[in-house]
């Protein structure tokens, strides 16, 4: 039955991914403003929930790094989604807001941890493995290549990298689908 759920949630995940991969490389360079609305990012936040759902299904959290990684990307989700009504109720405040920078930044060390767990209890095989990991990783490497690539030149970051960090989360829901282990009891 909870293979069934892991599966269930490696296919939303996927999807979700696409969504924001998509959200991403619609938004407006000039405003900043997703052209779709904010749709495609709150519903794939709220879909992109599914990651850490399955790892804590699959055993991850009884690992020390997941106990923290994946409560903290459920937060930084949580943040993601209440961004995006801030942002739909004020929209002159979009850039001047805390809830998608925090949340970005929560889910990206969350799941630097739970990568380290999803190591450690061996429930994935390579190359899927690191996946987990590489989704948290990006969007801390991806800081100096925006600060010195396009912020500093352009004024706003680069949307086409950001997609990248779909890309990633839509990996980690086929990785999901490819669990090898039963989930935890």
């Amino acid at each position: 039955m909870m293979d069934n759920l892991i599966s269930v949630l490696g296919v939303t995940t996927v999807l979700a991914g696409l969504m924001l991969t998509a959200a991403f490389t619609t938004v407006d360079i000039k405003t900043g403003t997703p052209k779709n609305g904010l749709i495609l990012f709150g519903l794939s936040a709220l879909l992109l929930l599914g990651v850490p759902i399955a790892f804590l299904d699959a055993g991850t959290f009884r690992e020390s790094p997941g106990q923290i990684g994946i409560p903290l990307t459920i937060v930084g989700l949580g943040s993601w989604i209440a961004g995006m009504f801030y942002i739909r109720a004020h929209p002159a405040r979009e850039f001047r807001q805390p809830f998608t920078p925090l949340g970005s930044f929560a889910m990206s060390i969350g799941m630097i941890l739970t990568g380290i767990a999803v190591l450690n209890t061996d429930i994935l095989d390579d190359p899927w493995r690191y996946v987990p990991l590489l989704t948290g990783l990006f969007f801390l490497a991806q800081f100096p290549v925006q600060a010195i690539f396009f912020i500093r030149t352009q004024g706003a970051p680069s949307y086409r990298v950001l997609s990248l960090w779909g890309l990633l989360w839509a990996l980690c829901g086929l990785a999901l689908l490819t669990l090898t282990t039963s989930p935890a009891a």
